[in-house]
């Protein structure tokens, strides 16, 4: 068999790389690293939240994305499914700013960072308190995902 790339003969191939010599993963590797370190990246491995957060103010500051994100909102807010959303995530921050509700532990695990759950949007303040992983596995149940 021969290298994808360089057309040299393989003796054998490697399973992330598949046929692949090593000379052209080594070659391929510095490269990347060459690339991220002029994106002011680690050479290997993830990115730091400091880049991240850097990178997403830059990012959302850029007249093309400020544009397309108020598209998206106003798109968003249009569909009257959406604005029985928002005005029921409204209710409650309103509610809880005013001390009428007070944030809770979560109701299927216990966490006490939590998140308002809303069974009903045409009743905004029933909710139910869960935290993070058990709202996205209550959405996705009720989506038939899970």
């Amino acid at each position: 068999m021969k290298c994808r790339k360089c057309y040299l003969k393989l003796e054998k191939s490697d399973k992330k790389w598949g046929w692949i010599c090593t000379d052209c993963i080594k070659k391929y590797r510095r490269e990347w690293g060459r690339k991220r370190r002029l994106a002011g990246l680690p050479s290997g491995g993830k990115a730091s939240r400091e880049w991240w957060k850097k990178y997403n103010k830059e990012y959302n500051a850029r007249p093309e994305v400020k544009e397309k994100k108020s598209e998206w909102a106003k798109e968003y807010s249009k569909n009257p499914e959406n604005k029985l959303k928002i005005i029921a995530r409204w209710a409650v921050n309103n509610a809880i700013k005013s001390g009428k509700i007070f944030k809770e532990a979560c109701s299927l695990c216990g966490k006490s960072k939590s998140e308002a759950h809303h069974p009903n949007y045409l009743k905004p303040l029933f909710i139910i308190w869960l935290c993070k992983e058990c709202h996205s596995n209550e959405h996705h149940k009720a989506e038939g995902l899970r």
